[in-house]
């Protein structure tokens, strides 16, 4: 963390020094959690983050905790409306097409999107081929 509460960036987090357990786990899970955590932090910051993330980083791990963090964010109209302006529908679906094969990537990009549709969400999402 930053002293303000923010967590770290990937790059000067280690495994092991992550509050959500990230103890014993590899690089991979580790950045997943982290990223749920910085969901449970901050709110537009966080959508930020987890959007900037899953750009770069394409292993399964990331991409599944990256779509359940845009779930989370998304249960919330301000989240769900800053993820909708961020372009998470696109985010959440170039993850599930990229990575078919896996369950953890499927399960929570059905919730991301299922979340994300939510309210006045759902044109956005149908209009973002998310469905």
């Amino acid at each position: 963390a930053d002293g303000r509460g923010n967590a770290a960036p990937a790059a000067r987090k280690r495994t092991g020094e992550h509050a959500y357990g990230a103890v014993g786990m590899d690089d991979e899970q580790a950045e997943g959690e982290r990223l749920v955590g910085v969901v449970l932090q901050n709110g537009r910051l966080a959508a930020e983050e987890v959007m900037d993330t899953m750009a770069v980083d394409g292993r399964v791990g990331v991409q599944a905790k990256g779509c359940s963090a845009i779930a989370i964010l998304a249960e919330k109209e301000e989240g769900r409306t800053a993820l909708l302006d961020l372009g998470a529908v696109f985010a959440v679906t170039k993850a599930m097409e990229a990575l078919r094969h896996a369950p953890a990537v499927q399960t929570s990009g059905c919730s991301a999107l299922g979340n994300l549709s939510l309210g006045d969400g759902a044109a956005e999402v149908i209009k973002s081929n998310g469905v």
